[in-house]
């Protein structure tokens, strides 16, 4: 996991809200991996179209994915939890998740949930820093970028104002 804060919550989200979780283009190295350890794996894979999840009886994509099993837990009442019957071999795109705290927050993820306000915004910043650091280094301050920005903005004050987030937009602006 890219950061030491994130503790995974085991709920399933980027395996079913995110579309990399379920359709993502599958590289040689990782076809290769799970025919080398887990040839199970490839009649879900469509080697041709370079996309997984591929149903083996239907040969549609999926739309979650196959491996992600959900369950109630056996301890709690009405508590659920997920887990990954591939793990071992998942692909590069699931073990790098969240990409970003950003990207667990837009997302619902709540492995960032336990820090405390003055951790998270620490963090966000951190990362808005090397956003900026990119955008500058890079010279792709433009028009597209800019409003991509504004994009991003309106979608994550929709996300705080209809409660999709757990912190408000003080919180995260500190203002």
């Amino acid at each position: 996991m890219p950061f030491p804060d994130f503790i995974c919550q085991h709920c399933g989200r980027c395996c079913t809200v995110l579309k990399e979780g379920y359709n993502y283009e599958t590289h040689d190295d990782q076809i290769q991996i799970w025919r080398d350890n887990a040839p199970h794996i490839l009649k879900w894979v469509d080697e041709a179209m370079g996309d997984y999840w591929i149903s083996p009886s239907t040969n549609d994509l999926v739309d979650r994915c196959p491996w992600l099993r959900i369950y109630k837990s056996p301890r709690y009442k009405n508590v659920k939890g997920a887990r990954c019957l591939i793990h071992k071999w998942k692909p590069e795109v699931c073990r790098d998740y969240p990409g970003s705290v950003i990207h667990a927050l837009f997302s619902g993820c709540g492995g960032f949930n336990h820090l405390s306000e003055e951790r998270l915004k620490h963090l966000l910043v951190i990362e808005l820093i090397q956003v900026l650091r990119q955008i500058v280094l890079d010279d792709k301050v433009n028009v597209v970028s800019r409003e991509r920005m504004k994009s991003i903005r309106a979608e994550l004050e929709d996300k705080l104002k209809d409660g999709r987030l757990k912190y408000s937009s003080k919180q995260l602006t500190g203002s």
